[in-house]
């Protein structure tokens, strides 16, 4: 028996941290593609554009399988700050076993300058 997991509302950050199973939120205009190599592996890429400029979403994430738990790593840019992630799902004999790990990096502290601040 396979595993899946995946949260792709992690940006939204629900309101109670202990709450796993919190309603959707609605969805937005947005493009994504999605590569399934093997059943048990899945590699998506995701884009919605700002209405401004720095308001931009975009996004990677990578699932795969493992001697019975799903993983899944994944990173992007949301408004203008980066974050990296990573989760996982399984058992641990009878016991549901799940986690995640998000780091937000704030636009602020990044090399990188803002698109807003890029002269053409």
């Amino acid at each position: 028996a396979s595993t899946t997991s995946g949260n792709p509302k992690i940006c939204s950050i629900p309101k109670n941290y202990l709450d796993f199973d919190y309603e959707e939120q609605p969805g937005a205009d947005a493009i994504r593609l999605r590569y399934l190599p093997k059943p048990e592996r899945t590699l998506e890429l995701a884009y919605r554009p700002g209405k401004v400029s720095g308001e931009h979403v975009a996004a990677m994430l990578f699932r795969f399988n493992r001697k019975g738990y799903a993983y899944q790593i994944f990173s992007g840019i949301h408004h203008g700050d980066l974050v990296i992630g990573t989760g996982w799902a399984g058992s641990m004999r009878e016991t549901g076993f799940k986690g995640v790990g998000v780091i937000f990096i704030p636009s602020a502290v990044l090399p990188i300058p803002p698109a807003s601040s890029v002269h053409q």
